[in-house]
């Protein structure tokens, strides 16, 4: 069933967004809530951030239960990143983390990795530049969700 059943609830905090991996990341107000989901079986994370130049954006990440070994599936929408079509996702559940990544194109990967850390929550959004394709290649923060729980 549902592993991640103790993060659910509605989270405030920030998320800080940059283009390139030599951009100085912009900060901004985001919110997010998580629910336990399918009787227990999987578990999705509804978030708000704002972009600097577009304004409030959101998304959705819907994880189902791990199997036996800790292999994950996610589906992911996201309106400013991931849009018109959900991006689907294989990766792991280990000790609380939620670690999925998807090729969106031909050596292009995004990956996100979402857990507890504290008392609150952290999404960390990654890109993997494949050779060959400017200045830099590897794997860069795009996205960090720092999030605590709401109250009230």
């Amino acid at each position: 069933m549902n592993p991640l059943r103790d993060v659910t609830g509605a989270w405030t905090g920030t998320a800080s967004f940059r283009m390139m991996p030599t951009d100085e990341f912009a900060e901004g107000a985001a919110t997010a809530s998580s629910d336990s989901e399918a009787a227990g079986w999987g578990w999705s994370l509804r978030y708000t951030w704002v972009h600097a130049e577009d304004g409030e954006q959101s998304g959705l990440l819907l994880v189902a239960s791990p199997t036996d070994d800790g292999a994950i599936t996610a589906a992911w929408i996201d309106s400013w990143h991931q849009k018109p079509y959900l991006q689907a996702f294989t990766g792991t559940f280990t000790e609380g983390v939620v670690d999925v990544s998807a090729e969106y194109a031909p050596g292009w990967v995004w990956r996100i990795v979402v857990g507890p850390e504290g008392d609150g929550l952290r999404m960390v959004m990654h890109n993997a530049v494949p050779e060959g394709h400017g200045d830099f290649a590897g794997s860069y923060p795009v996205m960090e969700f720092a999030l605590a729980r709401s109250r009230g």
